[in-house]
């Protein structure tokens, strides 16, 4: 996959050196939250705060994906306290409570 945008070609940077890291033997984690919301958010939740302030009929009930959307207040403060033998890889979610 190809890196579009400032924004996919500044998250791609930065896995690569991620990968760099890594090689060299440091334990790296991601943290990949589907979407993150708080004051002036923009993207996604931004369209969906602008559908829901028009009034828009969205088909929200139909869909049957359940995520959780962390705020970035919480988001930032979050430290998984987690120790991993080497060679597993463990999957965490980060979200609102």
């Amino acid at each position: 996959m190809t890196p579009r945008g400032l924004y996919g070609m500044s998250k791609a940077t930065a896995e690569a050196g991620l990968r760099t890291l890594a090689r060299q033997r440091h334990e790296i984690s991601g943290i990949r939250p589907p979407l993150i919301y708080g004051a002036d958010a923009k993207g996604n939740f931004a369209l969906l705060t602008r559908a829901v302030s028009l009034e828009l009929r969205l088909p929200f009930a139909a869909i049957r994906n359940h995520r959780a959307f962390p705020a970035v207040q919480n988001l930032s403060g979050w430290e998984p306290q987690v120790s991993l033998d080497e060679g597993l890889q463990l999957a965490l979610s980060a979200q609102d409570a």
